[in-house]
């Protein structure tokens, strides 16, 4: 039973927004949407990387596949970040794109994980009882979620933002972005 609720966990969507965002060709605006929920979203892997739930990882190299995930979903959205074009972020002063990643971060829980724990019985993302990790066990778990995650996902999508410009713009990183291919004989 454990492992038929892995494709409902929180970080898969955004494991398939990143496949999408470095599969597809750049060019798209739903690109940008995705890209700017995306960021929004990085509070997920980071509070897994601080507060990790290993206990019910239990085959070979499945904790270490945890870390590496989780790292790469921190790392991805700034090669992408470098890579400009579509893949750009809002003002940090504008609050709509973190408003709307909340309001689908709530949806998705709330609508859909939520329904499927119920009827499965599984604690999907900590819907029904919270982690072993969780900080605010207890009864009233769901309301702190809900509080921490407001300020989580306001905050965290600007922060990333401004770290992830920040180290571009100090390391200097250069990465080649020309889709021309010209083969000479």
């Amino acid at each position: 039973m454990k492992y038929q609720n892995v494709c409902l966990k929180y970080c898969v969507p955004k494991h398939a927004f990143q496949i999408v965002m470095l599969a597809a060709p750049p060019t798209s605006r739903l690109l940008t949407v995705l890209f700017r929920v995306h960021v929004h979203w990085l509070n997920g892997p980071l509070l897994a990387l601080l507060f990790p739930v290993l206990n019910t990882r239990l085959l070979p190299l499945e904790q270490e596949v945890y870390w590496v995930q989780h790292g790469l979903m921190l790392a991805v959205p700034c090669y992408l970040k470098r890579l400009g074009g579509v893949f750009s972020t809002e003002p940090l002063a504008d609050l709509s794109w973190a408003l709307l990643s909340l309001a689908l971060q709530y949806l998705y829980h709330f609508l859909i994980l939520q329904a499927l724990a119920l009827a499965t019985e599984v604690n999907l993302n900590s819907m029904l009882c919270p982690a072993v990790s969780d900080p605010f066990y207890g009864p009233h778990y769901r309301l702190w979620a809900l509080a921490h995650q407001f300020v989580l996902v306001l905050m965290a999508g600007k922060l990333y933002t401004a770290v992830a410009a920040w180290m571009l713009r100090v390391t200097r990183l250069r990465i080649c972005c020309s889709t021309d291919h010209k083969h000479t004989s």
